[in-house]
């Protein structure tokens, strides 16, 4: 059973120019016993205006009213002062792929301080990121009161590598069947050793099953491990794993089914099943041993991502020879 008992709040950081009394959020992040999660609503007490005429920085405090009854404080620190330059950020992605470009920089205050801005980078040339090295992108930072300053972004291009999609933050799992007792979102909790599903049931067991794994994005997937668990003398594992992906709205297999040579006498399997494909979702159908239940412990989605590599020098970029507009490598 969760605890609900909310601790206290992460505290907010805010920025304005001077004589401009700062935009505060309508919600903050609570804190629980397990860590930050989810908002609330809350009700800031501003100063008087004059609070923001100089430069500086202004505590303010806030009230949050609980759904169990009662309030915690919540606090906001806002710099006063008026924005000189940015820092440069930094990026990666894997060549052929794209980055994730950060939707903050870090801007520099006239008085020392250092706060996050809201910037809107530039369209990227066609094939910026299509070669190892590093690109270098501008973009455009708020820096408030209808100001802006020039923004850079830094993206290092590595060759691709392979990592767990499905252990990022809004991954969804789903079962045609589940044992009661039993979860499916435990097949994408990281765990490759727990009984996290299991379709047992009393009787003639199911012939087939399928488990969906829905990813927040669009991911370039190289393949998909499905890691059996054995139920105690069952060979709870099955004979054949058909891999799914979700392609322009339908279901379409990758490949052919994978049988599973595995002695009964053994450990559970971990079937890999070889994919190139972009998707947002990929489905496993399972095909059972005769009047076996089947139990998974893990799915794990392979989704390129960038590898290790060095912000060092690098050739220009070209194409047919002339220098790529809008972006540089070093």
């Amino acid at each position: 059973m969760v605890d609900e008992t909310v601790l206290g709040t992460e505290p907010v950081e805010a920025f304005t120019t001077p004589g401009i009394a700062p935009v505060l959020p309508d919600v903050v992040v609570p804190v629980y016993r397990d860590g930050a999660r989810g908002e609330l609503p809350v009700a800031w007490e501003l100063p008087s205006d004059d609070a923001w005429e100089t430069a500086g920085t202004v505590e303010v405090a806030g009230t949050v009213a609980l759904p169990t009854g009662g309030t915690v404080e919540a606090t906001a620190s806002v710099v006063v002062d008026t924005l000189e330059r940015t820092l440069p950020a930094r990026a990666k992605a894997y060549a052929g792929g794209t980055p994730a470009l950060p939707a903050t920089v870090t801007a520099l205050a006239a008085g020392g301080a250092e706060v996050q801005r809201p910037v809107v980078w530039d369209a990227a040339p066609a094939g910026a990121f299509d070669e190892v090295g590093v690109v270098e992108l501008a973009g455009t930072a708020d820096a408030g009161s209808g100001e802006t300053l020039p923004a850079t972004v830094r993206v290092q291009v590595t060759e691709a590598t392979s990592a767990n999609g499905a252990l990022a933050p809004g991954t969804a799992a789903g079962a045609t069947f589940t044992e009661p007792g039993y979860s499916v979102a435990g097949v994408v909790n990281g765990n490759l050793t727990d009984k996290a599903w299991s379709n047992w049931l009393s009787g003639t067991k199911r012939a087939s099953d399928t488990l969906t794994v829905t990813l927040p994005a669009e991911r370039d997937v190289t393949g998909v491990v499905t890691h059996f668990w054995k139920d105690g003398s069952s060979a709870s594992w099955a004979r054949s794993v058909q891999l799914q992906a979700l392609i322009d709205g339908t279901w379409t297999d990758v490949g052919e089914p994978v049988a599973i040579d595995a002695p009964t006498t053994g450990p559970a399997p971990a079937v890999t099943v070889p994919a190139d494909v972009r998707t947002s979702a990929v489905r496993v159908v399972l095909a059972a041993r005769e009047n076996t239940h089947m139990v998974v412990s893990e799915i794990e989605v392979l989704a390129q991502v960038p590898g290790t590599g060095t912000d060092t020098a690098a050739s220009g970029i070209t194409v047919d020879g002339e220098p790529l507009a809008g972006s540089t490598r070093r």
